[in-house]
């Protein structure tokens, strides 16, 4: 069985155009959070969010199913400008499923 070593690096690079899209949906949050509440905008925010976004982008196109690949660039960019809310549902999902699975009351 031969095993091709750059199969990692060619799923990555599947998944950097949605990263990239993701990571401005972040940017434009958090332009959008100034905007809104005056939140400052300062550059260490503006990457942490945008890495955020990216991560959250990348992982929900994996989540779709194919028959909504015409719509990935849309969907990178609004789970991008959504990531935190998206994170929330998710992290509040994974500790009542966890709660139940191990009967932690």
């Amino acid at each position: 069985m031969h095993h091709d070593p750059f199969e990692q690096l060619r799923q990555l690079w599947v998944l950097l155009p949605f990263a990239v899209i993701g990571f401005v949906g972040g940017i434009v949050n958090q332009l959008y959070q100034h905007a809104r509440k005056s939140q400052p905008i300062t550059i260490p925010r503006l990457l942490i969010n945008g890495l955020i976004a990216a991560f959250v982008s990348a992982m929900m196109n994996d989540l779709l199913p194919d028959s909504m690949d015409s719509y990935g660039v849309a969907i990178a960019g609004f789970t991008g400008f959504m990531a935190y809310p998206i994170l929330a549902v998710l992290e509040a999902q994974g500790v009542d499923y966890l709660k139940k699975r191990f009967g932690v009351k």
